[in-house]
């Protein structure tokens, strides 16, 4: 066995589990001996020797009120759960295990002691193997290139590596399998920080400081997209939107707080404020009384329990002992008194090397005078231990007894060899009760003991089990059961016959379950089973791990306590309704004005600024429903101001300036500039009368600023049958390109769908042509000072209107530039155009064309496929057709490619 030292109780590892499972009944039980005398309780075993363990060893230990707890198996040492150890980690324990599978328990050995010390992994298993380190000291001194000597001759290097280890995951000192990781663990042990421990732990260590700042990074993306250049190539997430922050300036209006409207009117309060001291008083004083009396209740419950539980331990332990006197005096006669005698009249080691030391046979006489004062015995039996077997000397049948019972002999002998093997550590000193009623269908228990003064003898006694529950009698009340249990939780005696006859498990039962688990004798508890609340105690007897159980109801226990709680808030109750009543018709008088002056506020919320609402009195009251009629005129005015800007404003500026949070003069954004254009629109309205021009272009505008609002978009302004828009000069979502195009790509389906109802009402049908740019433009206010427009300005505007012009004689109705298409050329799919040379720049100008998104699945394949669907109409058979029509200064050059 080694032994461990440590400052909260040592620990142990024991290599020979092989050797114990050979011959548990004798060889287990030598050991566990030497347990006790240690103050041992627990005992660890790895995960795969615990599987293949015999259940012979685990019943032995069990009986012997040892806790065993299984080290699960996993190769990273980190993952391990090692949650066994919160129970020990100030009592001794022992680790047992094979010498194959000892490096499964260094790792909670070492976090053991890691815990009690209160000092890093790799530090205790050098503590774990102590003559590994000194070894390796020995070798370091007598090789003399090498570098770096053991950890503990307190050289810098290894407190580094120390540090170092104790920053990671304790992983890094568990050794794999292999012969590789066997050399490294020993050079761990023996305090080499050699160089690739070193280089794991500072990746360890880096690859936690990544993932704990990724999350931050994650969040200040928007931020940085926004600050990104025009040829920036990175689309954000819609997820991770820009939020704008007001600048905090002198100017800017603070936004009101929205109040959550309290459902508790103003009567209320007033009813609760007068009412409030009685109810608290009251309330008080019954929750006080209460729980005063209940603990005190509960206290003297517990006590009672804990005392009856004693009694019967008492009596049950009384009544065992006068069991075994009587079945020892039957079968060695007056050997017992002889043995007594023995201690005046000589040494003991000299009369007892006269007796025999193998008892063969019980005379007939004491067999006839045990059977006439043992009634509750229906057998008992002498055993003698024959390797792993029992070998029976002689029996004693209690045949009246078994008949009176429904039983014969041959019941008895068929369940002798059943049971044999639970009988069999008897003769090695063990003493175990068992509850053999299942097999016999009556109440038995089953008592085996070693026969004191014969070495590997024991006597076996069939018991009727109803004599231990006579012992219940007079300590029990009607509200209070009393049962006793096994070390496995099963019944050995209970008021109920059945429960006894089927071996009832109570393993489940809180009670039951904490007093096994328990390091005490007796203890109480409350605790919840099946929805209802016990007060219970436990008793455990020094006799084959037994146990007596006392539990009662929380309900019936307390009926008491509940019931003068109900009365007492029957009693608060009426007090509280007759100061209600005095209250309510004081406040009423208040309340009503209040409540229409709240019903009118929730009118102006849903904006109808017009209600008959007068004041009626001249107090304050009134005085508010003055003012409040002469705030909501002022309200219903800004509100048609409002409205009315709202319809040559985009309502998103409209609602900003109004806020004012426009900036006054200009302001540098990056952002989408959108251009579109209504073909054949001079033509088509010199055929139609004015109400139908006004009638058809309203229809035509909303259907496209309808695309540009869904987009988050802002449409800047109508130029003529043209609209201007732009995604990212108020507001930036980060994705701003992709917003414009998929608007313009919903201008496409949008403008199909109104040409299907053109054709049907015989009306023109529409064809359009859109030109989208990004890059930096100046957003803000400009104009004079009588009149102001927000408006974006700059050369990007500029060459969006040119690539809008290029639909033309390009045949085509959605045209990018080159700085937009390198920010969504992974999500659309684009055809390339010939280059232009537009004015004003010096190097030609790569167009696209957009066929529509790569994730459609309807996505049109080529330029002509658009042209059908869009009814655009191309002269010539070229790649470009011809110009339909030229008008005004030449502003671009299309270059043949």
């Amino acid at each position: 066995m080694k032994v461990i030292e440590t400052s909260a109780g040592a620990v142990y590892i024991q290599y020979n589990l092989r050797f114990l499972a050979r011959d548990p009944d004798f060889a287990l039980l030598q050991e566990m001996r030497r347990w006790k005398m240690n103050g041992i309780k627990t005992v660890l075993i790895p995960e795969v020797e615990a599987l293949s363990l015999r259940d012979r060893i685990q019943t032995i230990l069990k009986a012997e009120g040892f806790l065993i707890k299984t080290i699960p198996d996993n190769e990273r040492f980190e993952t391990m759960d090692l949650s066994v150890l919160d129970t020990i980690d100030h009592r001794p324990a022992i680790f047992l295990c094979n010498p194959e599978t000892a490096e499964l328990i260094e790792p909670a050995v070492a976090e053991l002691l890691r815990r009690r010390q209160g000092i890093t992994v790799r530090q205790a298993l050098e503590w774990m193997h102590p003559e590994t380190e000194q070894g390796s000291h020995q070798e370091s001194r007598g090789t003399s290139d090498s570098p770096i000597t053991g950890a503990s001759n307190g050289h810098p290097q290894s407190q580094d590596v120390a540090r170092a280890s104790s920053t990671t995951a304790p992983a890094e000192h568990v050794p794999e399998t292999g012969t590789e990781s066997i050399t490294d663990s020993a050079r761990t042990r023996s305090g080499e920080p050699d160089a690739e421990a070193v280089d794991s732990t500072a990746k360890s260590h880096a690859t936690a400081e990544t993932r704990t700042q990724a999350q931050p990074e994650i969040r200040e993306a928007p931020a940085v997209k926004k600050e990104a250049p025009a040829d920036s190539k990175s689309t954000a997430s819609p997820a991770l939107e820009a939020v704008p922050v007001s600048d905090g300036g002198a100017g800017a209006p603070v936004a009101p707080v929205a109040v959550k409207e309290s459902r508790i009117s103003i009567r209320v309060k007033l009813i609760g404020i007068i009412s409030g001291l009685l109810i608290a008083s009251l309330t008080g004083m019954i929750f006080l009384a209460t729980y005063f009396f209940r603990t005190d209740t509960e206290r003297r419950i517990q006590e009672t329990n804990l005392s009856i539980t004693s009694v019967i331990g008492q009596k049950i332990l009384s009544e065992v002992e006068n069991f075994k006197y009587r079945a020892v005096l039957a079968v060695t006669g007056d050997e017992a008194e002889d043995a007594e005698n023995s201690v005046q009249l000589g040494p003991v080691s000299s009369i007892r090397d006269e007796r025999p030391t193998q008892i063969r046979s019980i005379p007939a006489e004491r067999k006839n005078v045990f059977l006439k004062n043992n009634d509750s015995v229906l057998y008992l039996g002498v055993v003698s231990r024959d390797n792993l077997s029992l070998k029976y000397e002689d029996e004693i049948f209690n045949e009246a007894a078994l008949q009176n019972r429904g039983l014969d002999t041959q019941q008895i002998k068929s369940q002798l060899p059943v049971y044999a093997e639970e009988f069999l550590p008897s003769t090695a000193g063990a003493t175990l009760v068992k509850n053999i009623s299942p097999a016999l269908r009556t109440p038995v228990v089953a008592l085996s003991f070693p026969l004191e003064g014969h070495p590997g003898q024991a006597v076996i006694l069939f018991i009727d089990s109803r004599k231990f529950t006579e012992s219940f009698e007079g300590t029990q009340s009607e509200e209070t059961e009393i049962y006793m249990v096994d070390g496995d939780g099963k019944i050995i005696a209970h008021g109920e016959t059945d429960l006894i006859l089927s071996a009832q498990s109570m393993r489940d039962v809180p009670i039951v379950q904490f007093m096994l688990e328990s390091k005490v004798n007796s203890q109480v508890s409350r605790y919840d089973y099946n929805g209802e609340t016990y007060l219970g105690s436990f008793k455990k007897l020094d006799l084959g791990s037994l146990g007596i159980i006392s539990v009662v109801k929380e309900q019936v226990a307390m009926a008491q306590v509940y019931q003068t709680q109900r009365r007492n808030f029957i009693i608060m109750g009426i007090v509280l309704i007759l100061s209600v009543l005095v209250v309510y018709f004081y406040a009423r008088s208040l309340s009503i004005p209040l409540r229409q002056l709240v019903g009118a506020t929730q009118q102006i919320e849903e904006g109808q600024y017009e209600f008959a609402l007068k004041p009626k009195t001249r107090d304050e009251v009134g005085v508010l429903t003055s003012s409040f009629l002469k705030m909501a005129s002022g309200l219903q005015e800004r509100e048609r101001m409002k409205d009315a800007f709202g319809k040559f404003v985009n309502k998103e500026i409209a609602e900003k300036a109004l806020k004012g949070e426009i900036k006054l003069g200009g302001e540098k954004k990056h952002s989408a500039v959108f251009f579109s254009d209504l073909r054949g629109f001079t033509a088509m309205s010199e055929t139609m009368e004015p109400e139908e021009v006004v009638e058809y272009l309203n229809e035509y505008f909303s259907a496209m600023v309808a695309c540009v609002d869904e987009t988050r978009g802002v449409v800047d302004k109508f130029i003529g049958d043209a609209i201007m828009a732009t995604w990212g000069a108020v507001v930036s979502h980060g994705n701003d390109t992709e917003n414009a195009v998929n608007g313009a790509l919903r201008m496409r389906a949008a403008l199909i769908e109104l040409n299907v109802r053109n054709r049907e009402r015989g009306k023109p049908i529409a064809r359009f042509g859109c030109g989208i740019n990004s890059g930096p433009v100046i957003s803000g206010q400009i104009g004079s000072e009588q009149k102001l427009e927000f408006t974006v300005i700059g050369d990007t505007v500029n060459l969006a209107s040119r690539i809008e012009a290029l639909n033309k004689p390009f045949g085509t109705d959605i045209l990018i530039s080159t700085d937009s298409y390198e920010e969504v050329k992974d999500i659309f799919n684009v055809e390339q155009m010939p280059a232009i040379k537009v004015k004003g720049k010096e190097k030609p100008q790569t167009i696209y064309f957009v066929l529509g998104r790569k994730d459609d699945p309807n996505c049109p394949g080529s330029l002509d496929e658009v042209r059908k669907m869009a009814d655009i109409e191309v002269k010539g058979k070229g790649p470009t057709g011809d110009v339909v029509e030229s008008e005004g200064e030449e502003k671009y050059e299309i270059l043949e490619g």
